[in-house]
Parts: structure tokens; sequence; C-alpha cells
């Protein structure tokens, strides 16, 4: 979907959810100020049972100067109904008939088709995709900066104050906006009412402690998104918790706010674990976020109470996996095979066409943002899945020689490079090189049949988490030295060594 496609309707109504926030609001906002310079009549409207009475938001409004509508039943006539953070006769938003529709939303998908739709569930808010409907037009929301601080606020607010943002467009969008800091500052001090203050005392309360896990659970009730990683920010600095997890159930499911402070588990995979088929989570290693479908939890798991559901969670992930550092424990190779990587063309880039001595680097992907000091010498190799691993031009001209034919990179999302001393960012998909491996790296396959844990060589603070079906790859010149394979990469890069 694209917004100048919408620009033909000349009666437009913008509707956020009931009792909007501060990404609906926005989000919807920005869409206003879009058709209103494209000569459309436009309406932003909200319903619910009262009206906008939170101080964060009132003050937003009036900062912003929203022309936004509390309409329940004065609804009139248009040519076009936009809904921004929610979906058309979805239970969290009032039912007005329109001749046209479109959905513009970051939760999965209700089931009921409209005349236009972009829903993206993975993205952290709704500003997001508006901003990258914007982008899309080549607009540079930038030009009009109160519009720019509305979305950044509505991200921040959505996010937990961007600590549990998991996709890149979110990252992107945020590192993008020249936004307004006084007023960001403003609109921050206020996001806590007295009842919001309420509701995190009773919760601190009533936290579950399993002390085998040294795992905190809390159920909270109905609250801001911010509330919840209040909440769990504080149980996290509990001297013998080392994970815990704050949830409240919503209209249409359960928001989850988790944190660890151990590197043996990260928030960000723990988030999808525990979401997995059922919703969808993510962040960082310490912080992170998710959110589960009612629908897909009853029909999954039918009369288990949501807190039951996360203790059992929990412990399954807890007591599968196996914990292996490369470089300090060595595995058996006996009765394995050896393999031997095939000579399929990947992508390289060179750190010496971007920066000098001892730069500081970050490398945006989808899974994840990776920072290294990077030099003349550094090489950042790209997989055929768009996987990113950092080395040397030492290690890479003993395994590679530079190809003609074009390595094949598939990702949702192009991986991007920022020079953090400079601010300069640079699409890699533009700047990849082809090379292909000299088929003498040789190492032994071990299936893995429940879950492993591997701290690489190259990252001793960070681990690859295998499952059921992937393998681990340990290289023949050093036993020490090995790393996860996944099951859908294994055929299309490797082969028998004896073949």
């Amino acid at each position: 979907m694209k917004l100048s496609d919408l620009t033909q309707y000349k009666n437009i109504t913008i509707q956020c959810h009931d009792n909007p926030d501060p990404d609906a609001i926005a989000s919807g906002f920005a869409l206003y100020r879009y058709f209103k310079s494209h000569r459309c009549n436009v309406r932003l409207i909200y319903s619910g049972r009262t009206k906008i009475t939170k101080v964060n938001l009132t003050m937003m409004i009036e900062m912003f100067r929203i022309p936004i509508e509390y309409c329940v039943s004065n609804f009139g006539t248009c040519d076009l109904l936009i809904t921004t953070d929610c979906q058309y006769r979805s239970g969290n938003v009032r039912f007005f008939p329109a001749p046209k529709v479109a959905v513009i939303d970051h939760h999965q998908f209700c089931g009921i088709d409209v005349d236009y739709s972009y829903i993206q569930p993975n993205v952290g808010s709704c500003c997001t995709l508006v901003w990258q409907l914007f982008r899309n037009e080549g607009i540079d929301i930038n030009k009009d900066p109160i519009c720019a601080t509305a979305l950044y606020y509505g991200l921040y607010c959505d996010t937990n104050q961007f600590s549990e943002i998991y996709h890149p467009l979110d990252r992107d969008m945020r590192d993008a906006l020249a936004f307004d800091q006084a007023a960001l500052v403003r609109l921050s001090n206020s996001n806590l009412s007295l009842s919001e203050l309420s509701i995190a005392a009773q919760a601190m309360n009533d936290f579950t402690f399993d002390s085998e896990l040294r795992l905190a659970i809390v159920q909270v009730q109905p609250c801001d998104p911010n509330i919840l990683g209040l909440i769990s920010d504080f149980l996290i600095q509990v001297d013998r918790v080392d994970i815990c997890i704050a949830f409240n159930e919503t209209y249409t499911g359960y928001k989850l706010s988790i944190r660890s402070c151990i590197k043996e588990t990260k928030a960000s995979e723990l988030a999808e674990y525990i979401t997995d088929e059922i919703g969808f989570g993510g962040g960082h290693k310490n912080k992170a976020g998710g959110f589960i479908g009612k629908d897909e939890y009853s029909a999954k798991y039918k009369d288990l109470r949501m807190m039951q559901f996360l203790r059992m969670k929990l412990t399954k992930y807890s007591g599968e996996c196996e914990i292996l550092r490369a470089g300090v424990d060595k595995i058996s190779t006996e009765g394995l095979h050896r393999y031997k990587k095939k000579r399929v063309p990947v992508g390289v880039v060179f750190c010496k066409d971007f920066v000098t001595a001892n730069t500081p680097i970050l490398v945006r992907t989808l899974e994840g943002d990776i920072e290294i000091n990077a030099n003349a010498d550094t090489c950042i190799m790209i997989g055929v899945s768009g996987s990113i691993v950092p080395t040397t031009m030492t290690k890479f001209k003993e395994n590679y020689d530079m190809a003609s034919a074009k390595s094949k990179v598939s990702s949702e999302y192009r991986p991007t490079l920022k020079n953090l001393r400079s601010g300069e960012t640079f699409d890699l998909v533009d700047h990849i090189r082809s090379c292909i491996n000299k088929g003498t790296e040789y190492v032994y396959m071990k299936p893995i049949t429940t879950s492993v844990k591997i701290f690489t060589v190259w990252d001793a603070n960070n681990y690859v988490r295998g499952t059921e079906g992937d393998y681990i790859a340990i290289r023949e010149n050093d036993l020490s030295d090995f790393y996860i394979v996944e099951k859908e990469l294994f055929t299309q890069t490797y082969e028998p060594a004896d073949k």
C-alpha cells in the first residue's frame, strides 16, 4: 500500500483505537498532516468509554496541536476510513460503516480483509509503519519537526523507552528522526499517573518467585506498557532474581515485559521462545518484550492459566539447554562425519572502504545490532541467509577466493553499516563483493538433539543458540573452535568431505 494511492479520496477520516495511546495518536496525526498537505478534507477521531484525560496524552495533544476529536455517534460520512494502530471491526475500535477502508497496524492480522492494508506485526509501533510509508513516498519527515517528534514519542512509549525494540526498522526510525529533545523530556516525565503508581505498587507486592530458576513473575492490572517495563526494571535489581517477567492482559492478548541480567539467557531470545507460534517478541539481550494473542493462546493451551504457562515455558527453556564455550570446551568427534564448505558464492564487505584504524562501527541486521571496532584488516562476511560474521583479512585470504559470480543474499531487511565516529550510514548490499570458499576448510558435524548455547571464539559474551535439527560444526584443525549451523543452511553450504 502507498499513501499516494489514497489521495484520490477527498474526504478521509483517520480513526485511532478506542482509548488511544501515544502510538495511535502520533501515527494518526502524521497521516492527518500528510493528507492535509494533499488538499484532502481530513478528520482524526477516536472513541471509547471516556474522553482522553491522561496527562501525557493531553499534554501531547496540546503541545503538537493535534486536532483529534472524540467521536461516539457523530461520525458523519467519508470516502475513506483509515484505522491506525488497530484493525477495522476489531474489538478495540468502535465500528463505523465506510465505503472504503484502509488499515495501518502493527498487531496480528485479525482476519478481516479491507480495501487497503499495511500490517506488519513484528515492528514495535504503528509510528514505524507510518514513517516507512513516508519514506516510500520519498518524504523527509524531519522537515516537519512536530511530526517527527510525535512519531518518535509514539515509538518511545510503545517500546518501553526503546528498551523493547526488536526490529531494525524501529531502530532505523529512532536513529533517523530529528526530534525536539525538550518536548520529549516534558512528555516522558508525565507518563505515570497516581493510579498507575498504585498499580505498580500492588504488583510489586504480589510477585511469584522460583528460587531454583531465580525467576520472578508478576501479573499486573491493565495499564500502560511503560508500567510493565517499570515493574520488570525494578524486579531485576533484586539480588536473587536473574530473570523476571511482568505481564498483563489486554483486550486482544497478553503483553509481556522480560528482563535478564545473566549472559547465559538473552531476554530477546526468551521473548521469542515464549511467544513462538502464539505471538511475537524480541528486544535486547537484557531487556525485551512480547505479545501473545488470545485466540492463538486459547487454541494451543486451552484452560492453562498464563502464570502456569510462563512457569512451564521457563522450566522447559532452562532445563533443555547445554552451554558450551568455544576456545575452552572440547567436543568429541568420535563417530562424527567430516564435511567441507561448498563452493557457494557468498558476500564480503571490506571495512577499509569505510573506516580507518580502530573505528567503532555498528552493523544492523534483522537479528539485531553488532558493534565492533573495525580497521583496514576487518572483513564482514555475509552468508546466504543474510547472516553477518566479522573476520580478519588474514583469515579471509586463507579460506576464500574472490569470484565473478554474484552472491545470493536473501534477507527480509537489508543490513547496514554505520560509522559511529562520523555518523555516516552505508547499505552493505551496495558494497558486497562476491567470494567463494576454497574448499580447504574441514569440519566435523554433530547433530543437535535438544538445545545448545555456544559462546563462539569471536564473541565470548554473546551466545548463539541451536535447536533440534541444527548442527555443531567443529573445526578439524582446532577442536575447541566450533559454531552453530542452522538446519536450513546445512545442505546449502556443506557437503561430505569425501564426496
